[in-house]
C-alpha cells in the first residue's frame, strides 16, 4: 500500500453535497467500490495532470509541501517553468 497523506480543505457546503451525491450516483449505476477518498483523489488528480499539461509541457511539477490557508500572493504565482 502506499503510503497516503492527510489533506484537509474547506468548500461550499451546497458543492460539498453535490459531490458527495455525484459520488454515489456514480458508484451505484457503475457498481465501483472506489472509497469517497479514492474519488476525490481521482478528481484532484484529474485536475493536476490538465493544469501540468496547459503550464508544464505536461510535466509535473515540483513537489510543494504545504500551502498557507489563503490566496497564492501574487509574485508567486505561476508555477514552474
Amino acid at each position: 500500500m502506499t503510503d497516503l497523506v492527510r489533506l484537509s480543505i474547506r468548500i461550499d457546503p451546497a458543492l460539498a453535497a453535490r459531490a458527495r451525491s455525484a459520488y454515489s450516483v456514480e458508484s451505484g449505476f457503475s457498481g465501483a467500490r472506489d472509497t469517497w477518498s479514492d474519488w476525490v483523489a481521482a478528481a484532484i488528480k484529474e485536475k493536476t495532470l490538465a493544469v501540468e499539461t496547459a503550464f508544464n509541457q505536461g510535466r509535473p511539477f515540483p513537489a510543494t509541501p504545504a500551502l498557507r490557508p489563503g490566496p497564492i500572493p501574487a509574485a508567486q504565482q505561476g508555477g514552474a517553468q
